[in-house]
């Protein structure tokens, strides 16, 4: 390795001792075109000084113990090397040089009920998924419990960069998670897992930052529309919550502004909706859409009609807090009349709530219907109800008519959304002066 240094890039000189203390004054000196300064010592073997940098001369100083480690170890290598790419050093000189630099990236989707985690490389211009692995979120006490099992699974060292799509606010760069006893800090990752950069984002954010790149095959469409170049565009879903983000173009692409406006109110439009809408006032005081639209929404929409409906040909069914998927299956498989009127009303307050954020946007540009839920109840969606409430905007009906509207149906969305920025995070950070 170091003779390939020597050979085609800079001058190699390994002390004559096995040691060289951090407080000597060896340097490295490699004319990077953005080198302005001295620089602290880059990382340290066993004691022994790997690498200082100057502007001074091109020249690679190491103590034996070092050279020693750099050729024997991949790990070490990587630690040299990466630091190079850091500073835009013109690797692509060194024969065979792209197999020893770190160019792993991790990312993933924390949700309330699961956590997707995958890593990845990049190589031959392109990005290479190397492990993924899912994970039943409740089942831990902490997101670095679950990133340690996957690390340790998945590669033998620290990936440089990482961006995670996490299920609620984020606040200089630390959150909370909405249903999970969760706090998450990007800083704090970054130090107990030795990465170079780290970022959150919020989940919907990432839904909407993988809209421009998902094939035709992951779009059911429910309304064409008459799409506006370069429009807004707004990714909303109902799964364990309600997320929601707006798309707007900046500077030749779209950028995702997060959003919570699942917990705005909930208003309703007929007489049933404000039937209730207070019995839900009654147990929950304030009443926002997520009350309505998610997985509790839905049974919250079930056990209301069923009270309404209550028979002694059809007896009460007992039900957790979210077992939207227990009540889609009863509508499907079933038939469950209460069941599919639950789905009705759940299609018609989705569709509404699309609608009012169309407006509220403008999003010529498209409405993405993602999350857990929509694409495993698109005969629902597809029924009229949706789109009659999506529409039903009285003096603006003509305006909502001309929106697209479409169905994602890619389960991992969010996580290409989180492997886009951080592969966006991967070369930035290379590019920094």
């Amino acid at each position: 390795m170091l003779e390939k240094l020597s050979a085609s890039f800079c001058s190699v000189t390994v002390l004559p001792v096995p040691v060289a203390p951090v407080m000597q004054p060896w340097r490295v000196a490699i004319a990077g075109k953005r080198a302005t300064s001295d620089l602290p010592v880059l990382a340290i073997i066993n004691d022994s000084v790997i690498a200082f940098f100057t502007e001074i001369k091109k020249e690679v100083i190491v103590s034996q113990t070092a050279a020693k480690a750099i050729e024997t170890s991949p790990v070490h290598r990587g630690i040299l090397l990466s630091w190079l790419v850091t500073f835009s050093i013109h690797l692509e000189k060194i024969p065979g040089i792209d197999r020893y630099v770190n160019t792993q990236l991790i990312y993933g989707d924390i949700g309330g009920t699961k956590t997707v985690l995958q890593l990845a490389e990049i190589a031959d211009g392109g990005i290479r998924e190397c492990c993924t692995k899912r994970y039943d979120s409740a089942a831990f006490a902490t997101f670095s419990d679950i990133l340690q099992d996957f690390l340790d699974q998945a590669t033998t060292h620290p990936p440089m960069v990482g961006c995670f799509a996490v299920a609620g606010p984020i606040a200089a760069q630390q959150a909370t998670l909405t249903n999970l006893p969760w706090h998450i800090s990007s800083a704090d990752i970054a130090h107990e897992f030795s990465m170079t950069a780290v970022k959150l984002i919020n989940d919907f954010e990432a839904v909407a930052l993988a809209v421009d790149s998902l094939p035709s095959t992951d779009l059911i469409t429910l309304q064409t529309g008459q799409p506006h170049a370069h429009a807004m565009r707004v990714a909303l879903g109902a799964g364990t919550g309600m997320g929601v983000a707006w798309l707007t173009w900046i500077n030749g692409r779209y950028f995702a502004l997060p959003t919570e406006a699942g917990h705005i109110d909930f208003a309703p439009l007929t007489s049933l909706q404000a039937g209730l809408l207070e019995w839900l006032q009654q147990r929950f005081g304030h009443v926002s859409v997520e009350r309505l639209l998610s997985g509790s929404g839905l049974t919250n929409i079930f056990k209301f009609l069923q009270m309404q409906a209550a028979t002694p040909d059809l007896p009460a069914i007992e039900l957790e807090e979210d077992s939207g998927a227990t009540i889609t299956a009863l509508a499907q498989i079933q038939k469950h009349p209460v069941a599919l009127q639950a789905l009705e009303l759940f299609a018609e307050i989705y569709g509404a709530y699309a609608g009012n954020l169309a407006l509220a946007g403008l999003c010529r540009g498209g409405v993405y219907v993602a999350g857990g839920i929509a694409p495993k109840i698109i005969d629902t969606l597809r029924a009229g109800g949706f789109m009659r409430a999506f529409h039903a905007k009285g003096r603006f009906s003509a305006l909502l008519h001309e929106i697209p509207v479409h169905v994602v149906t890619n389960p991992v969305a969010g996580l290409l959304g989180a492997r886009q920025e951080a592969q966006h995070l991967l070369q930035n950070y290379e590019e920094k002066p």
